[in-house]
């Protein structure tokens, strides 16, 4: 294969680029189609063999019951689309056949074509040859008289001594890192995101410390009999911390022959006692009110209490008994 010097920007085209068929179809022809058989015809190229970029000639053969009609030749519009465009027409000669001549192979491709009388031949696939090369290189010979370029194909024939051999990548060397580019420009603020979906209800948290200034307070329900020594009468659950603590109580002595005597403390902190006359007559109940002040440290959390005793081996009554607390920051003591 022999190709002009000024055709060889083309060759080296051929190597990375599909180059489109030059043969455009008509207005008068039909548009997109795909076939429908039976086959009554078939196709040839003439050369058999070729490469993208090449010129061939496809001929559509028919009986001679087909001279006159008009010959549509058609490709497919992309690969396994099934559809097909017209790429140009010929009227039959005396024989049913017509030939496309001029057409420019862009890549392997189906083609078919039909007559006007609805014939049609096979669908062939035109598949074009790789361009030649040796080890990622391609070969020619450059004639020095004539200008002319002949590329070597395989196997390979030396050049003549009229001719100089050359070669080309067939894949061009990957080029130099370019420079870093500028900086772009900020971007537009985005649109506002949708609203996000509500999250799962979080864990109980801790139970937080008891400020100060906090209130507690518990009172006796009915009456608290005392006998001897360190009877409980009222007790009060409260957090860490330091208290101010004041309780009351009403002391009652039932007995009209004896006086009593009665402590009442807040244990480990005040005492507090009562010498409870007997009862002037047996008609009247004879009581009195006791009162208690002191501070309390409870670190943990503890309890208040208030324990009666009394003197004798008789019952003194506890009634109205009341424990208040006022958690506090400090305490200061004379």
């Amino acid at each position: 294969m022999r190709i002009s010097a000024k055709h060889v920007l083309t060759v080296a085209a051929v190597v990375g680029l599909w180059i489109g068929s030059i043969t455009v179809a008509n207005a008068s022809m039909a548009a997109a189609t795909s076939p429908t058989g039976p086959d009554s015809g078939d196709l040839s190229t003439s050369p058999s063999s070729f490469f993208v970029g090449d010129t061939i000639t496809i001929t559509a053969n028919f009986a001679d019951s087909q001279s006159g009609k008009v010959i549509t030749f058609y490709k497919e519009t992309s690969p396994g689309s099934g559809q097909y465009d017209p790429i140009g027409t010929k009227t039959a000669n005396s024989s049913g056949n017509g030939s496309l001549t001029g057409y420019t192979i862009n890549a392997t491709q189906k083609v078919f074509a039909r007559t006007s009388a609805a014939k049609e031949t096979e669908v062939d696939t035109l598949t074009a040859n790789e361009v030649p090369s040796g080890e990622n290189a391609i070969n020619a010979c450059f004639d020095r008289d004539d200008g002319e370029l002949r590329v070597a194909f395989p196997p390979f024939k030396p050049c003549t001594s009229s001719q100089a051999a050359l070669s080309w990548n067939a894949k061009g060397i990957q080029g130099e890192k370019g420079d870093k580019g500028d900086k772009g420009d900020k971007g537009d603020t985005g649109d506002k995101g949708d609203k996000g979906d509500k999250g799962d209800k979080g864990d109980k948290g801790d139970t937080g410390a008891s400020g100060a200034g906090l209130l507690v307070s518990k009172s006796l329900s009915g009456e608290q009999g005392v006998l001897g020594t360190n009877n409980l009468v009222l007790s009060m659950a409260v957090p860490a911390g330091k208290y101010a603590v004041t309780v009351s109580a009403i002391v009652e002595n039932r007995k009209d022959t004896e006086d009593r005597l009665i402590n009442c403390a807040i244990p480990g902190f005040t005492t507090g006692s009562i010498n409870l006359h007997a009862k002037p007559n047996a008609d009247v109940e004879y009581s009195q009110s006791i009162s208690l002040v002191s501070w309390v440290e409870r670190n943990p959390a503890g309890t208040i209490d208030l324990v009666c005793t009394s003197d004798l081996e008789r019952t003194v009554w506890v009634t109205e008994a009341t424990i208040n607390a006022v958690k506090v920051d400090t305490i200061t003591t004379p």
